[in-house]
């Protein structure tokens, strides 16, 4: 089920940033098109009473540009989410989403729309 995500800066936010959460990347330079891969969207509140159980999801996003990869690729089965946060311009269709990476690092990039798969 595809589900297009209206205000990506409150989704993202309700998740607690996905902190915690592993992860994977994948890019496709022909239709400027990114996916990440995250092994479970509510695994910041695991172990807390509001913790539905493990959802993986893929979230594709739509004409992306300006890509900042800045963490170790060969530590990347490692890395986890630290936190998401997405800004958005005023008089602009885009938003650009800056992803924190534990142990260190950030994924930075700018995109049009995001769908959750």
């Amino acid at each position: 089920m595809h589900t297009h995500i209206k205000d990506p800066a409150a989704f993202f936010l309700a998740l607690g940033g996905m902190h915690d959460a592993r992860f994977h990347v994948r890019v496709n330079q022909s239709d400027e098109t990114l996916m990440i891969d995250v092994d479970d969207i509510y695994l910041n509140f695991l172990d807390l009473p509001e913790y539905p159980g493990k959802q993986n999801s893929t979230f594709t996003f739509f004409d992306v540009e300006n890509i900042c990869l800045d963490f170790a690729v060969e530590d990347s089965i490692n890395c986890r989410i630290y936190d998401i946060t997405i800004k958005s311009e005023k008089d602009s269709c885009r938003d650009t989403l800056i992803m924190s990476i534990s142990p260190g690092g950030q994924l930075a990039f700018d995109f049009s729309t995001v769908r959750r798969d």
